[in-house]
């Protein structure tokens, strides 16, 4: 086996750990809480109900990024750099360990 085998990077890089940084917060994908999901479902359908009993029915594709935000658990925190350095340095370590072993 060799270090390039991709079922071995699959398995130490959880998708759950993933973080895409914008300007001053981090968006952390599958961690809204039930409620956060719940509230931007009802928000969407209102946005879809306004948007058709309106006759604007191009008011209704602004209910898309809420579904999507919903569907994926997107949760905004404030910009600790610590935590995200420290999460890029756990999963390089574990990376490198997993190809030192496979080697």
């Amino acid at each position: 086996m060799s270090g390039d085998d991709p079922d071995q990077l699959i398995s130490v890089v959880d998708i759950r750990s993933l973080d895409y940084q914008t300007n001053n917060s981090i968006m952390k994908l599958f961690e809204a809480s039930f409620s956060t999901v719940l509230i931007r479902f009802y928000l969407m359908m209102a946005v879809v109900l306004i948007g058709f009993t309106t006759g604007y029915y191009y008011l209704a594709f602004l209910a898309v990024p809420l579904f999507m935000s919903a569907i994926m658990g997107i949760k905004f925190t404030s910009d600790d750099k610590s935590s995200a350095q420290s999460t890029v340095k756990v999963l390089s370590n574990a990376i490198s360990r997993r190809s030192k072993r496979a080697a």
